[in-house]
């Protein structure tokens, strides 16, 4: 099953459908549509920010089967086009430091970088960011 996230930036809207599988790993593909033309292009969580500016970004530190992690990302869904996801998969061998820091409190949020919440969506907590964030644009 894909997740899949709409983003807006300054020129154009993203849809982009996260598809996971072990064997694959973790990839995104995003289609953008101009006026002209529309655009396929597969890009990784490293690099596809540049789409994206102007928005906050949202951090949600999980892992696999994670029931709690599930339902936060039910709830984001209704700010959909707000602000960026990245998931980091805590259980990942490249995210040791996160493994040892939230191993025992997922799911984490990190609003622009900086610690907001864990183990629930504060929906009130997050709407008052996202508001903060829209009036500084």
């Amino acid at each position: 099953m894909a997740s899949v996230y709409g983003f807006r930036c300054l020129t154009h809207t993203l849809r982009v459908s996260r598809v996971s599988s072990k064997a694959m790993g973790r990839a995104y593909l995003a289609i953008s549509q101009t006026a002209t033309q529309q655009q396929v292009c597969s890009i990784s969580t490293s690099n596809h920010k540049y789409c994206k500016k102007g928005l906050p970004s949202l951090t949600l530190f999980t892992k696999e089967d994670c029931s709690l992690c599930d339902d936060a990302k039910d709830i984001l869904r209704k700010y959909d086009g707000r602000f960026v996801l990245d998931e980091v998969y805590i259980d990942k061998p490249e995210n040791k430091k996160a493994f040892a820091l939230y191993r025992y409190d997922i799911p984490v949020f990190h609003f622009n970088g900086q610690y907001l919440m864990k183990h629930r969506v504060d929906e009130e907590l997050l709407e008052g960011r996202l508001q903060e964030e829209e009036k500084k644009a």
